[in-house]
């Protein structure tokens, strides 16, 4: 008998890719042999029953509590040793709540024409450099401070 060996020249990407496609057959073939595996030795062993589930008596009927009427006026404020004995009424520390109000009010209008002058120095500057580079320039927004001047 004579045995004839058969060479055939393949390129490298085709015998990578008979490779792969061999280790993915031999792969999923061990994984599948695995899973039947399992699946005979589980089928094997008995699974131990449930418990049947019992039923819970409703829980007892929910109370419901007295509603308080409101109060005219607030509780006095508890004592404590870092404060006075003798703390100011309610009125008085609203009456002054107005002053607060007044100095936040001319705070945030100091920093709002703050934030005013900071554009319009951004706008300068960009409206310079653009003359410098010889573009045309058209401020997206009219200039707020000539609306405030007028």
């Amino acid at each position: 008998m004579r045995v004839a060996i058969v060479t055939v020249a393949v390129d490298t990407t085709t015998q990578r890719l008979l490779l792969v496609l061999a280790a993915v057959l031999v792969g999923a073939s061990v994984g599948l042999l695995g899973a039947l595996l399992f699946g005979a030795v589980k089928s094997v062993c008995a699974t131990p029953e449930r418990a049947v589930a019992a039923r819970m008596s409703a829980p007892p009927p929910v109370r419901p509590r007295p509603v308080p009427e409101p109060r005219t006026e607030p509780d006095a404020p508890p004592s404590s040793p870092f404060g006075s004995p003798v703390m100011a009424s309610m009125p008085a520390l609203y009456a002054l709540d107005g002053d607060v109000r007044d100095r936040h009010r001319e705070l945030y209008d100091a920093e709002f024409v703050k934030q005013l002058d900071r554009v319009d120095a951004l706008r300068r500057t960009i409206g310079t450099r653009l003359a410098l580079a010889g573009e045309s320039h058209q401020p997206s927004e009219p200039d707020p401070s000539e609306e405030l001047d007028a």
